[in-house]
């Protein structure tokens, strides 16, 4: 069955729109395919405080950047890189007080792509 996987391509596509109550959007999307895994994070900015679409930014690009770099995929290694992405929005709010409080949903998926021999 790996045979016949083997050369498939991967796809991802996303789509975010502003919704009815406010003028910005404060979504995020990134995909990210590799020989060695592929994955999708989706932040949204939680609205009503402050920074929302920063926070999202934030997450999204801290993800974006820490799931190709690490070594394995496990449920441990995903919740420490979870949690340095939560770490570093706290940081920032803590030195900018316009971003005080300023929070983001974040959904995470990763394939870990199977690694056959040739």
């Amino acid at each position: 069955m790996l045979s016949l996987l083997r050369g498939l391509q991967w796809q991802m596509e996303g789509d975010s729109q502003t919704g009815p109550v406010r003028e910005h959007n404060e979504d995020c999307i990134a995909t990210h395919v590799d020989k060695k895994r592929s994955f999708a994070v989706v932040c949204d900015g939680v609205g009503g405080h402050n920074a929302g679409e920063v926070a999202s930014r934030m997450a999204c690009t801290f993800l974006s950047e820490g799931v190709p770099a690490m070594d394995s995929i496990d449920e441990s290694a995903l919740k420490h890189l979870l949690h340095r992405a939560h770490t570093t929005l706290c940081d920032a709010a803590e030195e900018e007080t316009a971003m005080s409080h300023m929070d983001t949903t974040v959904v995470l998926a990763v394939q870990q792509l199977a690694q056959t021999p040739y």
